[in-house]
């Protein structure tokens, strides 16, 4: 049997962000909890932004630290730091388009 999840219980899913280097790329890997959404809410709150999106669609962030080496949990403002860095935000967008739409990840 197969059973619909509920779309308000936020799921763990990876994030992954490469880096360049002079060595060259990294890959760096934290989590997110995401909620999932139709596809017509999404196309809502992609015409609102990427910073309101991501508020939207993040319940919380798991093994993301700041510079200080303290949590980043996954508040409104936590997203607005986190999403200051270009990459960092793309690679949370992109984890979760693979989270909503069912690419398998590990």
């Amino acid at each position: 049997m197969f059973v619909l999840a509920n779309p308000k219980t936020p799921v763990k899913w990876p994030v992954v962000i490469k880096f360049p280097t002079d060595k060259g790329e990294v890959e760096k890997k934290f989590y997110a909890s995401f909620y999932f959404k139709s596809d017509e809410e999404l196309q809502e709150l992609m015409l609102q932004g990427d910073i309101k999106f991501l508020k939207t669609v993040v319940a919380a962030f798991h093994e993301l630290k700041d510079h200080l080496n303290k949590p980043i949990k996954g508040t409104p403002k936590d997203i607005e730091l986190v999403c200051s860095n270009a990459r960092v935000k793309r690679a949370i967008i992109s984890a979760y388009y693979e989270f909503n739409h069912g690419d398998q990840k590990n």
